[in-house]
Order: structure tokens, then sequence, then C-alpha cells
């Protein structure tokens, strides 16, 4: 039920078209307005409430369908303004420049499903959208591979975040909004065949290779987002590390990085075949960080260690090469670690 102090929402969409309407009208002549520089996207005229329709067809804008994927982020925020009031920026306080765009990108991407806004704005159309996202025909237009759980449940959220916060800063009604919270998301063993394994923990020997041209060896890896392995650089220590360890191995194994299963019965250590699992990693990098007297330390910032040693020798784009991002900005926003030099602040004046 709507609260008597909020507009109802077709009220509320009819506004939001009026002031549009009305920033239109507000350039001087002759002066184009980005208003006018498109057809309108979504026809919200006629903002009834309402279920999509059982047989699974949407009231589709072809415009929106068609050019979504041309439009930048900044467009797709300004479209999101203009048609709901709100976009992903009512949550500038609480996300980063960064995850505030993956926001913009998936709550768009949700409107396109819906089709309208009357839609995109009734739960059951996010339960539809991701049973669209979890049906094995769809794929990712970045990977060309199947949504996986953990990508789909964190589109939802985008989306549930993006309408908790219109609720509690008054664009919507926030009771109407709870029924967001109780769309289940997407189950990990029921897709888990799309899970990405821990390619950093599931390593196994035939991955680790010696490339003559180099004069090294190296660790042939897919990392997330990328259609065909790529070659990491071992250091010697490294390699000489690995070799070590698998000379003193008591069992033969596929996998490089295997682990114990507890103590047989005169005490000892039990070796197995199987690798290592994710939360193991992270107890031996937190044992050894320990054991040298650094506290909190994960298997990641091992990786971002690394991303900022080789950017500080060799620059930064020898640093993205041997992270694997597609784009410098998330190695220079995410993995390089800025110390302030000494001095930096001397002779200003």
């Amino acid at each position: 039920m709507v609260h008597a102090h909020y507009p109802s929402q077709a009220m509320a969409l009819r506004l939001a078209e009026e002031a549009t309407r009305r920033s239109c009208r507000s350039h001087a002549p002759g002066v184009r307005s980005r208003c006018s520089s498109r057809k309108e996207p979504i026809d919200v005229t006629d903002a009834t409430e309402g279920m999509p329709p059982a047989d699974g067809t949407r009231h589709e804008s072809a415009l929106v369908i068609g050019e979504h994927r041309a439009l930048s982020i900044e467009e797709r925020g300004q479209e999101l303004a203009r048609l709901f009031g709100f976009n992903h920026l009512i949550l500038s306080r609480r996300l980063n420049p960064d995850s505030l765009r993956v926001y913009c990108r998936d709550f768009y991407a949700y409107l396109v499903f819906a089709g309208s806004v009357s839609l995109a704005l009734v739960p059951a159309t996010l339960a539809r959208w991701m049973t669209h996202l979890s049906d094995e025909a769809t794929v990712s237009q970045q990977t060309g591979r199947p949504y996986s759980p953990n990508t789909i449940n964190r589109m939802a959220t985008s989306v549930r975040r993006i309408i908790r916060e219109a609720g509690q800063q008054g664009y919507l009604d926030p009771e109407s909004v709870k029924g967001f919270h109780a769309v289940e998301g997407a189950n990990r063993k029921a897709l888990k065949g799309r899970l990405r394994p821990h390619n950093r923990v599931k390593i196994t020997r035939e991955q680790l290779v010696y490339r003559e041209h180099q004069q090294r060896h190296v660790l042939v890896v897919r990392s997330k987002n990328e259609t065909e392995p790529r070659d990491v650089p071992l250091s010697p220590e490294a390699y000489a590390a690995i070799e070590q360890w698998l000379d003193a191995r008591p069992v033969d194994s596929a996998y490089l990085f295997t682990r114990f299963d507890g103590r047989g019965d005169g005490g000892n250590v039990r070796a197995s075949c199987h690798p290592l699992s994710a939360f193991a990693v992270r107890k031996v990098v937190k044992r050894a960080a320990e054991a040298v007297g650094i506290a909190h330390v994960k298997p990641h910032d091992v990786r971002r260690f690394v991303g900022t040693v080789v950017a500080k020798l060799h620059g930064y784009k020898q640093a993205q090469h041997v992270l694997g991002h597609q784009d410098a900005a998330t190695t220079l926003n995410n993995y390089l670690l800025e110390d302030l030099e000494p001095g930096v602040t001397d002779s200003l004046f």
C-alpha cells in the first residue's frame, strides 16, 4: 500500500516526465538539448502497475533493447535519472566510483529486460530476470559464456540496493520495495558447473611450462573475463620452491598444491592427491604471514603486492600484463599501493 505522503507511482512517473520536459524547454533557442538528441527510449506515460505476462513476453522498447550497449555509463545514468527520478548515484555515500559504474550497468540491464519503468518496479520482474540470466542459452556479452551464479547474484544485489536506497530517500514507498528483498538469489549448487575454478589453487602440473624463447618457466592460466589462457611468468626462486615441494611430496598428483587429510594411525599427517581448497590457501598464507610478524594478510594481498612492486620497477603497463587486467584503470585504481616518498613535502615554498 502506498502511504498518503507518497505520490502514486503513476503520478511520480508523470511528474518526472514533466520535469524533463521543463528542463528541455529551458534551453536557449537554437541550442540543442541533450533531451532531444535521441528518441524517447521508454514510454512511461502509461505507468500502471502490473505483472509481467505469464508467457514470458514483455513490453519492450525497441530503442532501449537495440541501443543500450552503445550508451556510455554516464548516458545510462542520465536515462535512469530521467525515467525513475533517481539512479545509481543515490549510493554515492556508500560505494566507490568503480562499484557505482557496475551498479549503473546492472540496473540499466535490468530496466532493459523489464521493458518499462512500471514493470521494473515489480519484484516479480527481478525474479524473472534472474531466471532469464540463469538460462543456459543466456550468455554474457563480455565473456561469451553463461552467467555464473556469483555474477547473477551480484547483478540482483545492484538492483535490490538501488531500489532499497530509493525507498529510504523517499523516491519510492519504503513498504513497496520490501518485496525485492524476498526474491531469492541464484543457487550456487544448482549452477556449480558454471563456477570458475580457483585457477591459482587448482593449478595442475600440465600448466607449468618452460618457454624456450623466454628461457624461463611460466604458469598457463585463464583468469575471469578471459577467453584464452595466458602465461604468468615464474621467478627462478618460485620455480625452485615448487620443484623442491614436488620432490618432497610423498604422493603423486596432477595438482601442484595438494592438501593433507588429517593424521593417520601412527599420528603422522596423511598427504592427499587432492588440491588445496581456497579456504586452506587463506589459512596457509595467514599462518606464514603471522610467523614473520605480519597480521591480517590474505592471498589477494600477495597479488596486490606483486602488482605494486612490478609497477614501481617496470611501470604500470608491465604490472597490467602480469596481473592479466584488460583495463589499465583496474591496475591503477585497485592494485597499486602508493607509499608517500620521503621529503615529498619539502621545499614547497
